[in-house]
This record gives structure tokens, C-alpha cells and sequence, in this order.
């Protein structure tokens, strides 16, 4: 897993449909057997297609199913806190380097991608050396893989700050 500190695109939004993880999971291994018995010498571009197809939605409901499996697992949203004040690095906003400042800030608890929880069990100082400088900044890993910006959570920080509503 990366550390925190990139944004990524928010996963396409999934059907509705999501079976039992059993019942997902014989679904897979019997599309994959299909699909192994796939002769490629002799099939033509729509059934080649068509088992792509089918392997693409058996593997989405098998992850599906995994997700709820893991939402289960999740320790109760009542128990996280709400924010996280956490020291980033700031190196401006400008192009001319300005040095360094620490800035402590709070932001949500939750990933601005996905809506998951942040990594606040994984919370941790480490040092930043910069222009001859040792500086101590906040890490942390995000359990969903998300990976933090500082400059990104510099934005979301002054944004939350700045709004009246503090929910994420």
C-alpha cells in the first residue's frame, strides 16, 4: 500500500445487483471454467466478446461481494471520529519556491474519493528534510489505498474550514 499524498478518479458507479459472496464466488469459478474452454482457434468475435462480457460482470459482483463482506467487517461509523488534525508540508502556491511552512490543520475523516474511512489508526509523525532542514510532518495510510496530496489536503482543509456545515 502507498502512503498517503494522490487523488485518483472515483470508481465507475456499480449495478445495484450484488449476490451472497458464496454464491458469487461459484458464479466466477463456472464463468472461468467457461471461458478456459473457450476454443480461440475456432471462435468467432462475438463469442469471444460475449465471455469477456461475462467475465467482467461475474469479477464486478464477485468484488461487489467482497465490499459488503469487508462493510460488515468495518468497525461501526460511530466509532471514527470525524476529523483529523494532522501537520502537512506547504510549499505555496505560487511558482517561485517560498521555502517551507508546517501547517497543522483538521480535515474529514473520510477520503474525499471513495467516502471510506481515512487512515487514522495509521496516523504517524516523520521527519521532512528540506533545504538543510528537518522538518515533522504527518503520514498516514488510507485503508481504501487512496493516497493524500499534501497540497490537496492543504485545499480540503481550508474548504472545510471555511464552510459552515463541519460534516464531510
Amino acid at each position: 500500500m502507498r502512503t498517503s499524498i494522490a487523488h485518483t478518479d472515483r470508481p465507475p458507479a456499480l449495478s445495484a445487483f450484488v449476490p451472497p459472496l458464496d454464491i458469487a464466488r461459484e458464479q466466477a469459478r463456472r464463468t472461468l471454467r467457461e471461458a478456459n474452454a473457450l476454443d480461440m482457434d475456432t471462435a468467432d468475435s462475438i463469442t469471444v466478446a460475449g465471455e469477456f462480457g461475462a467475465l467482467r460482470e461475474t469479477l464486478r459482483q464477485v468484488l461487489a461481494a467482497l465490499d459488503v463482506d469487508d462493510a460488515k467487517a468495518a468497525p461501526d461509523p460511530q466509532d471514527r471520529p470525524e476529523t483529523m488534525t494532522v501537520r502537512v508540508c506547504d510549499r505555496g502556491s505560487g511558482r517561485d519556491y517560498v521555502g517551507v511552512t508546517i501547517r497543522t490543520i483538521t480535515i474529514p475523516a473520510v477520503c474525499p474519493v471513495c467516502g471510506g474511512p481515512r487512515g487514522v489508526d495509521t496516523l504517524r509523525s516523520e521527519r521532512l528534510p528540506e533545504d538543510g532542514e528537518s522538518y515533522t510532518v504527518s503520514r498516514w495510510d488510507n485503508p481504501c489505498g487512496h493516497v493524500d496530496l499534501y497540497a490537496d489536503v492543504l485545499r480540503e482543509a481550508r474548504a472545510y474550514s471555511g464552510s459552515g456545515d463541519r460534516r464531510a
